[in-house]
């Protein structure tokens, strides 16, 4: 993941209710923009005519461009935050193979759902993350995979330590990420999702044994 950028604070904190609207407002004209015209049309006089002010009020709020980018990737992380955390409380307890099953189909699902328009934002949004160092919502999983693994009744000693949630998490954040910065087909299959499940019971499952692998690789 590249460094993050320097953040660039809004000008204003919004207070009160009026102008936690405008911010809405010209949050949202931001969002339509990049829906339906691409980064490339994202400037700030373009999303304060979308949002019908002035370029005056946008810029009491927003500096620069910048500024609208990191308070909208923000905006959204944190509403898909919300939603996949109400829907992992929705998760019925079950074995790992199954938990982790459902995890993988709610993250995927959040992307795949989308319609044509909303699946452009999606795309946009996450490579700006990407670009300007910030978390996406594809991260927002990763302290859930080994949560499963940790609640699926499974010894102790067995858990995953940093190192080993670390490259986990990572792999199959990248594979996801990958998946939907090149707007894959694959991303709606079965096949898609089952390989990605494997993907993660295959490290759990050596995690799960190690003395058994040793043995099976013989004297080092």
């Amino acid at each position: 993941m590249p460094e993050p950028q320097d953040l660039v604070p809004p000008r204003k904190r919004p207070t009160q209710a009026r102008a936690r609207r405008t911010v809405d407002l010209i949050l949202e004209a931001a969002a339509q923009i990049l829906a339906h015209e691409g980064e490339e049309a994202l400037t700030t006089n373009r999303i304060a005519d979308r949002a019908g002010f002035s370029i005056g009020t946008l810029y009491q709020y927003f500096p620069n461009r910048e500024s609208v980018l990191d308070a909208l990737i923000e905006r959204e992380r944190d509403s898909s935050d919300r939603r996949i955390r109400a829907a992992l409380a929705e998760i019925k307890p079950s074995g790992i193979a199954e938990t982790v099953r459902q995890i993988v189909r709610i993250l995927i699902n959040s992307f795949a759902r989308h319609g044509r328009v909303r699946k452009r934002f999606a795309i946009s949004i996450t490579r700006l993350a990407v670009t300007r160092g910030h978390p996406t919502k594809l991260d927002l999983i990763a302290g859930a995979i080994v949560e499963a693994w940790r609640n699926a009744g499974l010894r102790a000693e067995h858990g995953l330590n940093e190192d080993e949630a670390f490259v986990l998490t990572r792999a199959v954040l990248g594979t996801l990420r990958a998946a939907v910065l090149e707007d894959s087909p694959r991303l709606k299959t079965q096949g898609f999702e089952n390989a990605v499940v494997r993907l993660i019971l295959g490290f759990l499952g050596s995690q799960a044994h190690p003395e058994r692998d040793k043995a099976q690789r013989g004297p080092e």
